[in-house]
């Protein structure tokens, strides 16, 4: 009987076990590192509407990088957003620590009217998630998808 029992308990347990076990990919996982480097980021330029001049660089440049500043809006407070200016991209490089599936950055430039960036990230579908941006909206339009890569976005103030 107690041998019954004990058979019965791991008949159970396995049951219970190997729907976490199945992996549709015969692809074999390994340990993954503790944490990964890659920050959601994007890659931008803003130019003139009226002339397509870059804004901050060259030698009609209106602005110097110093009268950019960005902020990460964490549950309605704004908060640092770290961005990099590129000269040799003529442009920068905002990198969002995602807080929600959808993070807003605001951008002000010197006076200008406020802009607002929605970064919409995700994970990879791998043994090892990484943090992906899916999409970004600026002031409303889709400037970026996964698709894009690493292109430059060219934005018009």
């Amino acid at each position: 009987m107690k041998t019954c029992l004990q058979l019965l308990a791991g008949l159970a347990a396995l049951l219970v076990l190997m729907p976490g076990c199945s992996h549709k990919s015969t692809q074999t996982c390994g340990p993954c590192p503790a944490h990964t480097d890659s920050i959601p980021h994007m890659f931008f330029q803003v130019v003139s509407k009226t002339t397509g001049n870059n804004l901050f660089y060259g030698a009609s440049a209106q602005y110097t990088t110093s009268q950019l500043a960005m902020h990460h809006i964490v549950n309605g407070k704004a908060d640092t957003v770290t961005f990099d200016a590129v000269a040799a991209q003529q442009g920068f490089e905002v990198f969002v620590a995602p807080v929600h599936a959808s993070d807003t950055v605001t951008m002000n430039i010197a006076n200008l009217p406020q802009d607002t960036f929605i970064f919409h990230t995700g994970t990879t579908e791998t043994c090892c998630p990484n943090l992906v941006l899916n999409f970004v909206t600026y002031d409303g339009t889709m400037v970026y998808s996964q698709e894009d890569g690493n292109k430059v976005i060219v934005l018009q103030k």
